[in-house]
């Protein structure tokens, strides 16, 4: 049961469905912005949004990961870096900033206040995905009602 809803190598999946509807609805949201657009992923990578479909020449993609190896690939530059503490982005340099499910791992009120800020500071429009603290399934496990358990640290 466990493998159907979370195998992330099966197109068909709970997870990968629910993902699928997520970029729709981001693809519905940034499709009345103007060309070129900028966008800022904190958190992210560079497989996410090829395995989205959802590569675009006239979109350029900033990411900003403390887990990723700063470099330049096509159209994405990849920063090694905080999202807690983006300084080296100017205010409104970007069309849209995106994040999808990372400020639930950022684990002090401080530091998520801090995420919040500077995603608001460098962006015009923000698209913010986080998983639902009351949602009965925790979305890294897929065990019922843990969710509660692990983010009352």
């Amino acid at each position: 049961m466990i493998k159907r809803i979370a195998d992330y190598g099966n197109k068909d999946s709970f997870v990968n469905k629910a993902r699928r509807n997520r970029i729709k609805l981001f693809v519905s949201f940034v499709s009345s912005l103007p060309r070129p657009l900028n966008i800022l992923d904190v958190g992210g990578s560079i497989q996410f949004w090829k395995k989205a479909d959802f590569t675009d020449k006239d979109i350029n993609y900033t990411i900003i990961n403390p887990r990723m190896t700063s470099r330049i690939e096509d159209s994405f530059t990849v920063i090694n870096g905080d999202g807690t503490n983006i300084h080296q982005f100017e205010g409104n340099q970007f069309d849209v900033v995106f994040s999808n499910s990372v400020i639930e791992h950022i684990y002090t009120f401080e530091k998520q206040q801090a995420m919040a800020s500077e995603m608001q500071r460098v962006g015009k429009y923000h698209f913010v995905q986080t998983p639902n603290y009351f949602f009965p399934i925790e979305p890294h496990f897929f065990i019922s009602w843990v969710s509660i358990l692990t983010y009352e640290c």
